[in-house]
């Protein structure tokens, strides 16, 4: 299953119409429960820039293994 779906992915899986369905994300998207992800929506929290910089290292190296800690910062 995909971490991130389209407005029409998810109104056609709640069987209503697109422009209910976007009102709704964007409702949820205010309370921050979903986030935009470019023009598909996610509830997976939005990288840090930490997270986001080691990230692309690790893209960026074949053979490095970096380990996270996984406590929340601040």
């Amino acid at each position: 299953m995909p971490a991130s779906f389209s407005t029409a992915m998810i109104a056609r899986a709640a069987g209503v119409k697109n422009a209910k369905a976007l009102s709704r994300l964007e409702d949820l998207e205010r309370n921050g429960e979903v986030w935009r992800d470019g023009k598909r929506w996610t509830t997976e929290q939005p990288p840090t820039d930490l997270s986001a910089a080691l990230d692309r290292l690790q893209a960026r190296t074949s053979n490095l293994r970096i380990i996270r800690d996984h406590t929340p910062v601040g």
